[in-house]
Protein backbone atom coordinates (compact mmCIF):
# COMPACT_ATOMS: atom_id res chain seq x y z
CA UNK A 1 0.00 0.00 0.00
CA UNK A 2 2.83 2.39 0.87
CA UNK A 3 4.54 1.78 -2.49
CA UNK A 4 1.26 2.33 -4.34
CA UNK A 5 0.75 5.59 -2.43
CA UNK A 6 4.18 6.78 -3.53
CA UNK A 7 3.48 5.84 -7.12
CA UNK A 8 0.24 7.77 -7.16
CA UNK A 9 3.04 9.76 -6.75
CA UNK A 10 4.69 13.09 -7.02
CA UNK A 11 1.82 15.43 -7.87
CA UNK A 12 1.83 18.30 -5.34
CA UNK A 13 3.39 15.90 -2.80
CA UNK A 14 7.04 15.30 -3.74
CA UNK A 15 9.35 15.87 -6.66
CA UNK A 16 9.32 13.79 -9.82
CA UNK A 17 12.85 12.43 -10.33
CA UNK A 18 13.85 13.31 -13.90
CA UNK A 19 16.92 11.69 -15.42
CA UNK A 20 18.68 13.31 -18.37
CA UNK A 21 21.82 12.55 -20.38
CA UNK A 22 24.00 15.30 -21.85
CA UNK A 23 23.24 15.67 -25.58
CA UNK A 24 23.55 19.30 -26.82
CA UNK A 25 21.40 21.02 -27.87
CA UNK A 26 18.73 18.62 -26.55
CA UNK A 27 20.17 18.38 -23.03
CA UNK A 28 22.89 20.79 -21.81
CA UNK A 29 24.05 20.12 -18.27
CA UNK A 30 26.04 23.35 -17.82
CA UNK A 31 23.18 25.51 -19.07
CA UNK A 32 22.97 27.72 -22.14
CA UNK A 33 22.30 31.45 -22.42
CA UNK A 34 19.31 31.86 -24.70
CA UNK A 35 18.59 34.74 -27.04
CA UNK A 36 16.00 36.02 -24.54
CA UNK A 37 18.81 36.11 -21.92
CA UNK A 38 17.32 33.28 -19.86
CA UNK A 39 19.27 30.12 -19.07
CA UNK A 40 18.11 26.93 -20.74
CA UNK A 41 19.19 23.34 -20.20
CA UNK A 42 18.60 22.02 -23.68
CA UNK A 43 15.54 21.94 -25.93
CA UNK A 44 14.23 18.59 -24.71
CA UNK A 45 14.79 19.22 -21.03
CA UNK A 46 13.26 22.70 -21.27
CA UNK A 47 10.18 21.21 -22.97
CA UNK A 48 9.85 18.59 -20.23
CA UNK A 49 10.22 21.19 -17.48
CA UNK A 50 7.55 23.37 -19.10
CA UNK A 51 5.18 20.39 -19.48
CA UNK A 52 5.65 19.35 -15.84
CA UNK A 53 4.99 22.91 -14.66
CA UNK A 54 1.86 23.18 -16.82
CA UNK A 55 0.60 19.85 -15.46
CA UNK A 56 1.26 21.07 -11.88
CA UNK A 57 3.91 18.49 -11.11
CA UNK A 58 7.07 19.25 -9.19
CA UNK A 59 10.37 17.85 -10.44
CA UNK A 60 13.98 17.22 -9.53
CA UNK A 61 16.60 16.82 -12.28
CA UNK A 62 19.57 14.49 -12.13
CA UNK A 63 22.12 14.11 -14.93
CA UNK A 64 23.43 10.65 -15.85
CA UNK A 65 25.61 9.13 -18.55
CA UNK A 66 23.28 7.88 -21.29
CA UNK A 67 24.24 4.26 -20.53
CA UNK A 68 22.68 4.59 -17.06
CA UNK A 69 19.32 6.01 -18.14
CA UNK A 70 17.62 2.69 -18.96
CA UNK A 71 18.93 1.09 -15.77
CA UNK A 72 17.68 4.04 -13.70
CA UNK A 73 14.21 3.81 -15.23
CA UNK A 74 14.02 0.04 -14.78
CA UNK A 75 15.04 0.31 -11.11
CA UNK A 76 12.67 3.20 -10.23
CA UNK A 77 15.54 5.61 -9.59
CA UNK A 78 14.00 8.06 -12.06
CA UNK A 79 10.41 8.40 -13.26
CA UNK A 80 10.88 10.08 -16.62
CA UNK A 81 13.55 10.95 -19.18
CA UNK A 82 13.51 13.01 -22.41
CA UNK A 83 15.21 12.46 -25.78
CA UNK A 84 14.09 8.89 -26.39
CA UNK A 85 12.99 7.07 -29.56
CA UNK A 86 10.32 4.37 -29.69
CA UNK A 87 11.48 0.87 -28.81
CA UNK A 88 9.58 -2.39 -29.10
CA UNK A 89 10.89 -3.26 -25.62
CA UNK A 90 8.66 -0.68 -23.90
CA UNK A 91 4.84 -0.37 -24.20
CA UNK A 92 3.91 2.57 -26.41
CA UNK A 93 1.62 4.05 -23.74
CA UNK A 94 4.70 4.78 -21.61
CA UNK A 95 5.93 7.30 -24.20
CA UNK A 96 4.83 10.84 -25.00
CA UNK A 97 5.73 12.18 -28.44
CA UNK A 98 6.77 15.82 -28.19
CA UNK A 99 8.90 16.60 -31.24
CA UNK A 100 9.49 15.14 -34.69
CA UNK A 101 13.06 16.10 -35.48
CA UNK A 102 14.39 12.58 -35.91
CA UNK A 103 16.50 12.78 -39.06
CA UNK A 104 20.10 12.42 -40.19
CA UNK A 105 21.83 15.15 -42.18
CA UNK A 106 25.16 15.06 -44.02
CA UNK A 107 27.85 17.74 -43.88
CA UNK A 108 30.86 18.26 -46.13
CA UNK A 109 33.58 20.84 -46.62
CA UNK A 110 32.21 23.72 -48.66
CA UNK A 111 35.18 23.62 -51.06
CA UNK A 112 34.70 19.89 -51.65
CA UNK A 113 32.43 19.73 -54.68
CA UNK A 114 30.45 16.63 -53.70
CA UNK A 115 26.77 16.71 -54.62
CA UNK A 116 24.57 14.52 -52.42
CA UNK A 117 20.97 14.76 -53.57
CA UNK A 118 19.90 11.11 -53.29
CA UNK A 119 21.12 8.05 -51.42
CA UNK A 120 22.94 6.61 -54.44
CA UNK A 121 25.19 9.71 -54.42
CA UNK A 122 26.72 8.36 -51.20
CA UNK A 123 28.22 5.38 -52.99
CA UNK A 124 32.01 5.23 -52.69
CA UNK A 125 32.11 7.95 -50.02
CA UNK A 126 33.66 7.71 -46.56
CA UNK A 127 31.12 8.85 -43.95
CA UNK A 128 31.96 9.84 -40.38
CA UNK A 129 29.70 8.73 -37.53
CA UNK A 130 29.83 8.73 -33.73
CA UNK A 131 30.41 5.33 -32.19
CA UNK A 132 27.16 4.01 -30.68
CA UNK A 133 24.94 6.89 -31.86
CA UNK A 134 21.54 6.30 -33.46
CA UNK A 135 21.07 7.40 -37.09
CA UNK A 136 17.79 5.69 -37.89
CA UNK A 137 16.45 2.79 -39.92
CA UNK A 138 16.98 4.47 -43.28
CA UNK A 139 20.65 5.24 -42.65
CA UNK A 140 21.31 1.65 -41.59
CA UNK A 141 19.67 0.38 -44.79
CA UNK A 142 21.71 2.74 -46.97
CA UNK A 143 24.96 1.68 -45.26
CA UNK A 144 24.16 -1.97 -46.01
CA UNK A 145 22.86 -1.39 -49.55
CA UNK A 146 25.87 0.68 -50.66
CA UNK A 147 28.43 -1.00 -48.40
CA UNK A 148 29.49 2.44 -47.20
CA UNK A 149 32.86 2.99 -45.56
CA UNK A 150 32.31 4.42 -42.07
CA UNK A 151 34.85 6.09 -39.82
CA UNK A 152 34.05 6.49 -36.11
CA UNK A 153 34.64 9.29 -33.62
CA UNK A 154 33.88 9.66 -29.90
CA UNK A 155 31.48 12.58 -30.40
CA UNK A 156 30.06 14.91 -33.04
CA UNK A 157 32.49 17.73 -32.27
CA UNK A 158 35.44 15.43 -32.88
CA UNK A 159 33.77 14.28 -36.08
CA UNK A 160 33.60 17.85 -37.39
CA UNK A 161 37.29 18.31 -36.55
CA UNK A 162 38.12 15.16 -38.51
CA UNK A 163 36.08 16.51 -41.44
CA UNK A 164 38.06 19.76 -41.32
CA UNK A 165 41.25 17.68 -41.56
CA UNK A 166 39.77 15.88 -44.62
CA UNK A 167 39.74 12.45 -42.99
CA UNK A 168 36.32 11.73 -44.50
CA UNK A 169 34.15 12.88 -47.38
CA UNK A 170 31.05 13.53 -45.30
CA UNK A 171 29.82 13.23 -41.75
CA UNK A 172 26.39 12.03 -40.68
CA UNK A 173 24.71 13.78 -37.75
CA UNK A 174 21.32 14.39 -36.18
CA UNK A 175 19.85 17.35 -38.08
CA UNK A 176 19.33 19.58 -35.03
CA UNK A 177 22.69 18.70 -33.46
CA UNK A 178 24.42 19.57 -36.73
CA UNK A 179 22.74 22.95 -36.97
CA UNK A 180 23.65 23.71 -33.36
CA UNK A 181 27.29 22.61 -33.57
CA UNK A 182 28.28 24.47 -36.73
CA UNK A 183 27.19 27.70 -35.05
CA UNK A 184 28.83 26.86 -31.72
CA UNK A 185 32.09 25.86 -33.46
CA UNK A 186 31.89 28.89 -35.79
CA UNK A 187 32.43 26.80 -38.92
CA UNK A 188 29.31 27.71 -40.90
CA UNK A 189 31.47 29.26 -43.66
CA UNK A 190 33.70 26.18 -43.93
CA UNK A 191 31.21 23.31 -43.96
CA UNK A 192 27.87 22.98 -45.70
CA UNK A 193 24.87 20.72 -45.35
CA UNK A 194 24.06 18.40 -48.25
CA UNK A 195 20.49 18.41 -49.61
CA UNK A 196 19.97 14.76 -48.65
CA UNK A 197 18.26 14.14 -45.30
CA UNK A 198 17.17 10.72 -44.06
CA UNK A 199 14.23 10.42 -41.64
CA UNK A 200 14.92 8.03 -38.80
CA UNK A 201 11.99 5.85 -39.83
CA UNK A 202 9.44 5.31 -42.60
CA UNK A 203 6.77 5.61 -39.91
CA UNK A 204 6.60 9.19 -38.74
CA UNK A 205 5.92 8.46 -35.06
CA UNK A 206 9.09 6.37 -34.90
CA UNK A 207 11.09 9.35 -36.19
CA UNK A 208 9.84 11.52 -33.34
CA UNK A 209 11.40 12.21 -29.95
CA UNK A 210 9.59 11.11 -26.80
CA UNK A 211 9.50 11.36 -23.05
CA UNK A 212 9.78 7.86 -21.58
CA UNK A 213 8.28 6.91 -18.20
CA UNK A 214 9.23 3.97 -16.05
CA UNK A 215 6.73 1.13 -16.08
CA UNK A 216 5.34 1.77 -12.58
CA UNK A 217 4.01 5.25 -13.41
CA UNK A 218 0.23 5.24 -13.52
CA UNK A 219 -1.39 6.13 -16.82
CA UNK A 220 -3.38 9.10 -15.53
CA UNK A 221 -0.09 10.84 -14.67
CA UNK A 222 1.22 10.27 -18.19
CA UNK A 223 -2.04 11.60 -19.64
CA UNK A 224 -1.78 14.77 -17.51
CA UNK A 225 1.66 15.44 -18.98
CA UNK A 226 0.53 14.47 -22.49
CA UNK A 227 -2.21 17.12 -22.32
CA UNK A 228 0.37 19.67 -21.16
CA UNK A 229 2.61 18.81 -24.12
CA UNK A 230 -0.31 19.31 -26.52
CA UNK A 231 -1.01 22.68 -24.90
CA UNK A 232 2.56 23.97 -25.22
CA UNK A 233 2.58 22.93 -28.88
CA UNK A 234 -0.61 24.87 -29.48
CA UNK A 235 0.65 28.03 -27.78
CA UNK A 236 3.88 28.07 -29.84
CA UNK A 237 6.22 27.49 -26.89
CA UNK A 238 8.37 24.91 -28.67
CA UNK A 239 8.93 26.91 -31.85
CA UNK A 240 9.84 29.97 -29.76
CA UNK A 241 12.15 27.86 -27.61
CA UNK A 242 14.05 26.62 -30.69
CA UNK A 243 14.34 30.19 -31.92
CA UNK A 244 15.84 31.18 -28.55
CA UNK A 245 18.48 28.48 -29.07
CA UNK A 246 19.20 29.97 -32.50
CA UNK A 247 17.67 26.99 -34.27
CA UNK A 248 15.01 26.81 -36.93
CA UNK A 249 12.11 24.38 -36.78
CA UNK A 250 13.70 21.09 -37.79
CA UNK A 251 10.51 19.05 -37.59
CA UNK A 252 10.14 16.92 -40.70
CA UNK A 253 6.68 15.40 -40.35
CA UNK A 254 3.95 17.65 -38.94
CA UNK A 255 4.08 17.17 -35.16
CA UNK A 256 0.33 17.73 -34.74
CA UNK A 257 -0.39 14.98 -37.26
CA UNK A 258 1.95 12.61 -35.40
CA UNK A 259 0.40 13.38 -32.02
CA UNK A 260 -3.08 12.82 -33.48
CA UNK A 261 -1.89 9.53 -34.97
CA UNK A 262 -0.76 8.30 -31.56
CA UNK A 263 -4.10 9.26 -29.95
CA UNK A 264 -6.29 7.79 -32.72
CA UNK A 265 -4.30 4.56 -32.86
CA UNK A 266 -4.52 4.12 -29.10
CA UNK A 267 -0.78 4.35 -28.60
Amino acid sequence: MQKRYYRLFFKRICSCPVGAAEFPPYVIKEGYKLKNNKIGYGIDLDILIEALKKANYQYKIQFYPFARISHSLANNIIDITPSMFLSTDIPANKYILYDSCGSTSFYQLTDNRIFIFKTSDLEGKTVGIVRGDYYGERFKEVVNELNLTLTEAKNDKQNFKMLLHRRMDLLAINSVVGQYLIKKMNIADIVSQSPLTLDYSYRGEHAGIHFLFNLTIEQHVIEDIRKAVTSIHEDGFIDQLKANYGLGNQSNPNISDLMNYRVCSGQ
